[in-house]
């Protein structure tokens, strides 16, 4: 083989080499601690966030009649596009559950609440009254609306106490549809990436 073969075969390698897409986008790489997207619908990432097996089940034809779905993925913004997250810490890893008798809320640990009252308000809007199922406290209302139609992105928006809490969540069927952004972080717990929502 000659000079010239050689030349171009290494050129050839090289360019073909580098310009392989890769499934891995990072946001950012320590030692120990990536934050990276995650483009492969076929990620075990997947299941883990769509994963509702520790929610007791409770029937749904109220809930379905006003038209709403019944379980709710936690679903962010990040540089103008929605992202599904795998946290570093599952406890910021809200889900909701919607029946016809009662809201589960899953972030560090499932917390079941009755419901006393669902109603549509408009075509986008709808109120949840709930209270806790032992104490008796003030009921809380969770007010969802529809903020892009074009994603089906839901906005989540209760008072706790004096704080408001205002989360974007999509329906459990769609989460395919979204990337993911993964925080892996193996020795210890690092900051949560920061989101716009």
């Amino acid at each position: 083989m000659n000079t010239k073969n050689l030349v171009l075969m290494l050129i050839l390698f090289s360019t073909y080499g580098f310009s392989q897409k890769s499934d891995t986008v990072f946001i950012k790489k320590e030692n120990g601690h990536k934050i990276y997207k995650i483009q492969n619908r076929t990620s075990d990432l997947y299941n883990d966030i769509s994963n509702f097996k520790e929610f007791e089940k409770d029937n749904n034809e109220k809930i379905s009649q006003i038209g709403l779905n019944s379980r709710w993925i936690r679903i962010h913004k990040y540089n103008g596009k929605y992202f599904l997250y795998g946290p570093c810490d599952w406890c910021n890893d809200t889900k909701f559950q919607l029946g016809d008798n009662s809201i589960q809320i899953r972030g560090c640990e499932l917390k079941t609440y009755k419901i006393i009252s669902a109603k549509k308000i408009n075509q986008r809007e709808y109120k949840i009254a709930y209270v806790p199922l032992s104490a008796k406290k003030r009921k809380t209302v969770l007010k969802i609306k529809e903020i892009d139609s074009q994603y089906n992105i839901y906005e989540f928006s209760y008072r706790d106490g004096i704080d408001r809490s205002k989360m974007l969540f999509i329906r459990d069927s769609d989460y395919k549809s979204f990337d993911i952004i993964n925080n892996e972080c193996k020795y210890e717990k690092s900051p949560e990436l920061k989101f716009e929502d």
